[in-house]
């Protein structure tokens, strides 16, 4: 935590205790970068529940639509 910004260094105390969940920040411009950026911080596993619950999500969408 050294050399982190005071705000940076109380938020990463907080996730280390538990306290707080780890969060990033996704610039939601680029669809490619939005899941360059999920994979990177989630890994395989995780990024393909997300891909699965997104996939649901988008064939929700896509039923309700006239």
């Amino acid at each position: 935590m050294t050399g982190l910004p005071p705000e940076s260094a109380t938020a990463a105390a907080a996730v280390e205790a538990g306290w707080r969940k780890p969060q990033t920040t996704i610039p939601l411009a680029d669809p490619e970068g939005i899941a360059r950026k999920l994979f990177d911080k989630l890994g395989t596993e995780q990024a393909q529940q997300v891909c699965a619950v997104l996939a649901e999500l988008v064939t929700e969408a896509q039923q309700d639509s006239p």
